[in-house]
């Protein structure tokens, strides 16, 4: 062997090596192959100190049969029903025939981003923050920073008129573009001017121009339809006159532009430039060029930045998050690239037993140790999850079901293909204990019969908990659904579950949200849970009062685990020595709740 070849062998024995003692990432729980290009890794284990359930889709990038989308939940930005457009990811999933697809942008419980969303090149919500973004254009080409927002629009031999935005409700002193993206109908603030749009040319999209035609004055209350084959102008304050009084059949001309920031970054494949000169860590050419912006043909907000070019930074402060936010665990979202061109989309799970959550340092840190030399931080908490195709959710959500969402990042590949074999998952029902687990095995049916445990995707529906890509199940939230299996050719096999409330764990006060000082009667209300949270039923509850005159001291919690106790403080009694207990004496471990009267 030459000394070059030599040196080279030893050097990356070396940084084997290295990584081996140090990183925890080794002890690899499981590794499937979702699709082509798409590689599922799980890692159930401590992280930290901490018990952590970790999901990664590592895509690669460079692979032609996959497509990386972003998709706003049921297509439209808004619709009038309880989530107000908001989708859960794995209906998304679903609805799109996607492979996969993680939670994205935070939103204000409507179905609105908060940041930029462009899917399938069309521009869907502006930049509305200093908050970072993530972006793909179809040359392979990353995109991370915070663009600044930079539209107008111009009649036809008149002055540019700020546009404001598009596909959002609107503001004070604002113009907005309203297109069939945003959904049936838009509801109308008092005293706006709207005006709608025919002959519209073109779509929304960075960088690029659109025409159409300014219809009538619309005279309607709100809401108001949006034409499927145009558009509406919305605008309020001092531009409201500006639009009322353009001529009925102006042309007008929308102009989509962002502004460079601080910290924008394109990380440029090497394969496609004709010079190698500036690149850097083994795959992509870090530019700050704001001109491939204009050709992103995806985009997600998210913040804040976790690793930039291979070094941790969370500049959280500087994107208005609070110290909360970054220094407590929590369920956490999150993207980044590595340097041989794999995206990242990374799951955390949290606030829950079997997975503690993560700080943004922490997360940084995981990115890092998955070979991230850039990241963003996406929503969490309760938003966070993992679908695949077949409705199956990969993580568990720490709601105990998923949270509908305003976007979603959505990745396209065919599945491994294998011979069809029967298949059966065993045992096909089950019941169970929250807390408890089970494990759950395929056996092909046949004893010639084989199959590649490495193509079967585990997964449940009816958010009853996690089971992990071994087949074992953890149960969480009380209820029925299902233990699945997703196989290479999409057939699912299906165990149904159900799961009951685990021993007590801990005596919640419903009610009173305040607790009355005077000695008027007042109901307390309580609730047993397990630590998952599932009321428990049956639970025989036993109150001790100094300084206050109950009706009853015991009672047994209902089906929704719920107890009620009338009581009245004994106005003879100082309020510093007034003090209600309920007990449990009946469930172990279960420490009792105490309400002291407030001093008057």
């Amino acid at each position: 062997m030459h000394r070059v070849e030599s040196r080279v062998v030893a050097r990356w024995l070396a940084l084997y090596l290295f990584l081996l003692i140090l990183s925890p990432l080794q002890a690899q729980t499981a590794v499937k192959l979702l699709g082509r290009g798409v590689v599922l890794k799980q890692y159930v284990q401590p992280f930290y100190n901490s018990p952590q359930i970790v999901n990664v889709l590592e895509i690669d990038l460079r692979n032609p049969a996959v497509r990386v989308d972003a998709e706003v939940g049921t297509g439209k930005v808004y619709r009038a029903d309880p989530y107000q457009g908001r989708e859960i990811v794995s209906e998304t999933v679903q609805r799109l025939g996607a492979l996969a697809g993680v939670n994205a942008d935070f939103f204000p419980w409507t179905g609105d981003p908060l940041n930029l969303h462009i899917q399938g090149g069309e521009l869907v919500s502006e930049p509305g923050s200093d908050r970072s973004v993530f972006g793909l254009t179809g040359d392979g080409v990353v995109l991370f920073g915070a663009p600044r927002w930079n539209g107008r629009m111009t009649p036809e031999n008149g002055e540019p008129i700020p546009l404001n935005g598009l596909n959002r409700t609107i503001q004070a002193n604002e113009c907005l573009l309203v297109t069939p993206r945003w959904g049936e109908v838009y509801p109308v603030p008092n005293g706006a001017v709207l005006r709608s749009l025919r002959d519209v040319e073109g779509t929304p999209a960075l960088g690029k121009e659109m025409h159409a035609r300014i219809g009538e004055v619309v005279q309607a209350s709100s809401p108001v339809p949006v034409p499927a084959d145009g558009a509406l102008l919305v605008a309020t304050g001092s531009v409201a006159e500006r639009v009322k009084g353009l001529p009925e059949g102006t042309m007008l001309t929308f102009r989509f532009g962002i502004e460079a920031t601080e910290n924008m970054v394109a990380l440029v494949p090497q394969k496609a430039r004709q010079t190698t000169r500036l690149a850097s860590r083994g795959g992509f050419e870090r530019q700050s060029c704001v001109d491939y912006w204009a050709q992103a043909t995806m985009a997600v907000g998210g913040g804040p930045w976790l690793v930039r070019n291979g070094e941790i930074l969370i500049d959280a402060p500087q994107q208005g998050f609070q110290a909360t936010f970054s220094d407590n665990r929590h369920p956490r979202t999150a993207v980044g690239v590595t340097a041989q061109g794999r995206l990242l989309l990374v799951t955390v799970d949290g606030r829950q037993p079997m997975s503690g959550g993560m700080t943004l340092y922490e997360l940084a840190q995981l990115m890092k140790q998955l070979g991230a030399t850039d990241a963003i931080n996406l929503d969490g908490g309760g938003s966070t999850t993992l679908a695949v195709r077949g409705g199956l959710v990969l993580n568990s959500p720490s709601e105990g079901k998923q949270r509908p969402v305003a976007n979603a990042v959505v990745v396209y590949a065919p599945r491994p293909t294998a011979a069809e074999v029967e298949m059966q998952l065993e045992p096909t029902s089950v019941t169970l204990r929250s807390g408890e687990s089970v494990p759950f095995t395929v056996r092909p049916q046949g004893q010639s019969a084989r199959f590649n445990p490495y193509h079967l995707v585990y997964g449940t529906t009816g958010g009853i908990g996690f089971v992990d890509q071994n087949g074992r199940f953890t149960a969480f939230k009380a209820g029925k659904g299902t233990v699945s299996v997703l196989l290479p050719d999409d057939r699912l096999l299906q165990a149904e579950v159900t799961v009951l409330p685990g021993d007590p764990a801990r005596v919640v006060l419903v009610q009173p949200t305040q607790t009355p000082s005077g000695a008027e009667r007042f109901d307390v209300a309580v609730r047993v849970t397990d630590r998952a949270g599932n009321p428990c039923a049956g639970v025989r509850l036993q109150l001790q009062a100094k300084g206050a005159v109950p009706q009853q001291d015991s009672a047994t919690t209902d089906a929704n685990g719920t107890a009620r106790f009338p009581v009245a403080w004994d106005a003879s009694v100082p309020a510093s020595e007034c003090l209600i207990t309920i007990s449990a004496p009946e469930a172990k471990g279960v420490t009792p709740l105490q309400i002291q009267r407030p001093a008057q």
